[in-house]
């Protein structure tokens, strides 16, 4: 007979979902501030250069590497591809399944600088949105033609500078999921546009064993791809397409053969019309 405790250990493990594509389990409650044209998206000033960079070297990427070994257990495979891409910017695109994905850019390009593409969330807390701006966040803009040219132009500017951006196409945090969600070609565009290649990279999780068996949450492992570019033929809008199903292929399969753990389960609800 199930005891009260293991039905409770249970029931915690499996969450519910309707709509893959726009449900979230973040879990936060963040009152998310407008980004509109006045968000410094490309702050200029030498002091605020120089103290984003001390930040991100001194201080956030030792901080990195030690989360990433000695707490968050990270196993990342295929990580010396990244080397043919040195002399040049690209698109990282990551399934989100964790609220430290964002150290992941940072943790596999280094040294090269990260940036990533985040929701307006991740600057909506004012006495630390300068701080998560000089780590790299690029926020996307809640409204306005204005606000978004001046986005496009500041993440350009760091593709075309050699650094790698961080993007993380299913959107939303769901914990621990196992499987890789469907999601839009929408941010694929911009290495389509600017012709920058396409690197993509799916973390994995699996039961911890040996001496580690008697860890709850599972072990992540990291596998990245190689670069994927468009064929200099392509229209935009196919290489968009090709750049999106390339990356989706990748982390799919990557996943179904190496994701054999499921720390929390995802079971979507059936349709109203899937229950008469």
């Amino acid at each position: 007979m199930i005891s009260l405790r293991k039905m409770c250990q249970l029931i915690l493990t499996i969450s519910y979902y309707d709509d893959p594509l726009n449900d979230d389990f973040a879990g936060t409650n963040i009152n998310t501030q407008e980004i509109d044209k006045e968000f410094p998206f490309l702050p200029k000033f030498w002091l605020w250069r120089l103290v984003a960079w001390f930040l991100y070297y001194i201080i956030a990427i030792p901080i990195v590497f030690f989360y990433s070994l000695f707490i968050g257990g990270y196993r990342v495979r295929n990580q010396g591809v990244l080397r043919k891409l040195r002399k040049t910017g690209y698109f990282m695109y990551i399934n989100h399944t964790h609220f430290t994905d964002a150290f992941i850019p940072a943790l596999i390009s280094f040294p090269k600088r990260a940036f990533v593409i985040t929701g307006p969330d991740a600057v909506s807390i004012k006495k630390i949105r300068g701080l998560v701006q000089m780590l790299g966040a690029i926020p996307i803009p809640t409204a306005s033609v204005p606000a978004m040219n001046k986005f496009m132009q500041a993440v350009r500017q760091r593709a075309d500078a050699g650094y790698c951006v961080g993007i993380f196409p299913e959107a939303h945090i769901w914990p621990y999921c196992n499987f890789i969600r469907p999601y839009k070609s929408t941010s694929f565009r911009y290495p389509a546009m600017w012709e920058k290649p396409v690197v993509s990279v799916c973390v994995t999780y699996q039961k911890n064993k040996g001496l580690l068996k008697w860890v709850k949450h599972p072990r992540r492992t990291i596998y990245v791809s190689e670069p994927f570019y468009a064929d200099a033929s392509m229209s935009v809008k196919e290489a968009q397409k090709y750049l999106h199903e390339k990356a989706y292929e990748f982390m799919r399969e990557t996943s179904e053969r190496y994701s054999d753990y499921a720390y929390i389960e995802y079971i979507q609800r059936p349709r109203p019309e899937e229950t008469e």
